[in-house]
């Protein structure tokens, strides 16, 4: 079972893939070509595009297209960055279309759920790192956008674990509480 986590952005989308033993997908979407010129496996450079509309499209389009997967865990936003919005209204119609049910999971909850409910992308990095000997730091400075996905894809290989499959996992209080929280942020 792979479960693709996905922290969406216009300018680093970062996906992982999870399959309950390792991370073995990873990529971010930038606009940066020092970063892909750095790591051509890890970044995929965005062509230029003449509006936002056709930018938002490509990033969709290439984050459901980008690898096979059962299951989505992307963090959820709510804001007022309305073409930002889009993109999430896209991936998700683009989901449904395909038949992959998915889960929306708050950037609090995700943190929670790493460790700490105000952790920075650093303790996160270092949570992922102590718990599941997962380092990424040498994707340098849109690791970030991996970490998150990666966390994404870990609480949705476990939300998938526990809820679809029915498996009896073992998860602390805390985690199993969020992972209840987010029944009603499932989709199918």
């Amino acid at each position: 079972m792979n479960i693709l986590g996905i922290d969406y952005s216009l300018n680093g989308t970062g996906l992982s893939i999870y399959n309950g033993k390792e991370v073995t997908f990873k990529k971010v979407f930038t606009s940066i070509k020092k970063n892909k010129e750095k790591d051509e496996e890890t970044f995929i450079l965005s062509p230029k595009f003449n509006n936002t509309e056709e930018k938002i499209d490509w990033v969709c389009k290439t984050i459901v297209n980008c690898t096979d997967y059962d299951f989505v865990c992307m963090e959820d936003h709510i804001g007022r960055y309305f073409n930002w919005m889009d993109g999430y209204g896209i991936i998700k119609y683009l989901l449904r279309e395909r038949n992959v049910p998915y889960l929306m999971i708050s950037p609090t909850q995700l943190k929670k759920y790493a460790g700490s409910g105000k952790a920075d992308k650093t303790q996160m990095s270092y949570f992922l790192r102590q718990e599941y000997n997962i380092d990424l730091d040498y994707i340098g400075d849109l690791a970030n956008n991996i970490v998150d996905a990666t966390w994404l894809a870990i609480v949705g290989y476990k939300f998938y674990d526990k809820y679809i499959l029915e498996n009896k996992i073992k998860e602390s209080k805390e985690r199993t509480k969020i992972l209840e929280s987010l029944q009603s942020n499932f989709r199918r």
